[in-house]
């Protein structure tokens, strides 16, 4: 894991004084206005500032609708309590036991080393093969433990990759002619390096390259599947909660739009990367450095024995689990919850968990039943288990309840009207650049829980089915690539192969930019089959009747000015802390 960054004394100073404020500086709003959406539009700006600042840990400010909107009058505890662990939650629980299976069963290093002896060990196969099985394991497993796991593995490669080119090459020969009978094939090498500044010049090259590879393609991977990271499931629950009577957006239709982008921005990934080692590095390996690679690899893959019952079962496991939420209600067909008697009442945390029960009941060696353990055990679930994610998914779900039952949602739509004569494509390009620069610098929480009900309510506004806006901004949300901060799995494998920041920015920035080019030709090709983009979907017809909107003109005017004014302050103070 990464080393905290020292953080220096007056910036630990200004924290507390942020944090006290921050309330005070935006307590205004709702007192010059007092109504319920200002006091809402007051905790939400509140958390905003919080989430960005962090004068206190995500998931402490993510407490906060629990504590302030009882008080309020808007929720009631009850009601902002059963947020905190609903479906959402319990979805998130699940990917995380199929996880810690994996991990626990060694059946990701089998996939690896097999990927890799498939592929090939040239640098160029073994490039694709590592981004090859990142990518696969990232839609189920959290990118920061993917690229735990792959890391270590991409920095023995550079080094088997190099090394052997400088020990192999007799001294001052440049080239030497192999001993085949047609005698015009040749092994290249160089000549002796002394200072040995040239091989470490390779290797840092290569190290570098192997390890960028991992982090473009487990946040890549991140995007393929509901599950493949936990601001997809929190995306998912902030929709469920808007648009409640929504079918279109399901674990099948979110495959179907993102693997095809997934794939690409992959293979994007591979040519560029590739390219770079193809310009930047002076070609010093011979025939046998490939050979020794590939002996190595199939070592460690011998190293881990014949298939285990555990590894077998923890396939079998995240297949059927894969299999169940694709079919479920798949929206393109009928799917085994629309057949059942009560399917309405069930979600996908049901199934899912009612498949992972089996991992704490199945044992690891069936020979030994009564001394093996189970595939998991529930110490080494509940130690992975990042339960301040869960605790984040309250925040967002419960302040988006909030701002529809007190009409900051209608005021946030009547305020957006005016951009209904802005072209829907230019404000979907806006939009991603937006969503996918902003999470290099702000966690991608806190983005996805900000930016989905703003956009929903945007799409609302302006017309346009909600999806066309929201699924590519999501996925870009994810392509985080140019700094380590942007994401846990960035922070990892920048600190594990001592990565400088401006190597990180200056590459990651055409990622950023391909990616995001890359979802906007999908939701305009891909998007339309899967989804009903050109027709506004009924289910996000709202009828704010039950919601007095008068005075919201007058709100909304009152917002606009006690923001211009308020904000600077805190603007100000937040950007000291950065």
């Amino acid at each position: 894991m990464e080393d905290k960054i020292p953080v220096p004394r007056w910036k630990k100073a200004l924290k507390p004084v942020l944090a006290t404020a921050t309330p005070l500086v935006l307590l205004p709003i709702p007192l010059s206005i007092g109504t319920d959406a200002a006091w809402v539009a007051f905790v939400t700006l509140w958390m905003g500032v919080f989430y960005v600042v962090e004068p206190v840990p995500l998931s402490v400010t993510s407490l906060l609708p629990i504590v302030l909107l009882p008080f309020l009058g808007i929720l009631s505890t009850e009601e902002v309590a059963s947020f905190y662990l609903n479906n959402t939650g319990l979805l998130f629980m699940a990917s995380l036991m199929i996880a810690t299976a994996i991990e626990s069963s060694d059946l990701h290093e089998r996939l690896a080393f097999k990927c890799l002896l498939t592929v090939g060990t040239s640098e160029g196969r073994v490039l694709l093969g590592l981004m090859s099985i990142t990518v696969f394991m990232s839609m189920w497993m959290p990118n920061t433990a993917v690229a735990t796991i792959m890391g270590p593995m991409a920095i023995a490669l550079a080094a088997k990759m190099v090394m052997p080119s400088y020990h192999q090459v007799p001294t001052n020969e440049c080239f030497k002619q192999n001993g085949d009978a047609g005698g015009d094939h040749f092994e290249v090498g160089i000549g002796a390096d002394p200072s040995g500044a040239l091989i470490k010049k390779n290797h840092d090259l290569l190290k570098k390259i192997l390890l960028l590879s991992i982090a473009y393609s487990s946040n890549i991977g991140g995007t393929g599947s509901i599950i493949g990271s936990s601001t997809n499931i929190l995306f998912k629950g902030i929709i469920d909660e808007l648009f409640p009577h929504s079918t279109e957006l399901t674990s099948a239709t979110w495959m179907l739009y993102n693997v095809p982008p997934m794939v690409i921005c992959t293979a994007i990934g591979w040519m560029y990367l590739w390219l770079v080692i193809r310009i930047s590095r002076r070609k010093a390996h011979c025939l046998e450095a490939k050979n020794d690679i590939r002996r190595e690899i199939q070592q460690q893959y011998t190293r881990l024995g014949s298939v285990s019952f555990a590894e077998y079962t923890v396939l079998i496991i995240l297949a059927a689990v894969i299999l169940v939420l694709f079919f479920y209600k798949p929206h393109f067909m009928t799917g085994w919850g629309d057949l059942l008697k009560y399917g309405n009442k069930i979600k996908s945390s049901s199934p899912a968990l009612a498949i992972c029960f089996l991992l704490f009941v199945l044992p690891k060696d069936p020979r030994n039943l009564h001394c093996s353990e189970p595939l998991v055990s529930f110490k080494e679930f509940s130690t992975k288990m990042p339960w301040g994610i869960v605790i984040l998914f309250g925040g967002c779900l419960s302040i988006a309840e909030a701002s529809q039952r007190s009409g900051l949602s209608a005021i946030v739509i009547n305020t957006l009207n005016g951009l209904r004569d802005l072209p829907s494509g230019l404000v979907l390009v806006l939009l991603c650049f937006s969503g996918c620069f902003l999470t290099e610098v702000v966690s991608t929480y806190v983005v996805t829980g900000i930016l989905t009900p703003i956009i929903s309510e945007l799409a609302v506004a302006t017309r346009v089915h909600p999806l066309y806006f929201l699924m590519p901004v999501k996925a870009c949300c994810l392509f985080a690539f140019m700094l380590p901060i942007a994401t846990g799995a960035n922070a990892i494998l920048c600190d594990m192969g001592r990565l400088r920041t401006i190597d990180m920015m200056k590459m990651g920035f055409v990622m950023n930019v391909a990616c995001v080019m890359v979802q906007l030709a999908a939701i305009h090709t891909i998007g339309p089959l899967v989804f009903d983009l050109y027709r506004f979907p009924s289910w996000a017809t709202r009828d704010f009747g039950i919601v007095s909107l008068v005075g919201n003109e007058t709100f909304a005017s009152s917002l606009n000015a006690t923001l211009a004014e308020e904000m600077v302050s805190t603007t100000a103070a937040a950007m000291m802390t950065t």
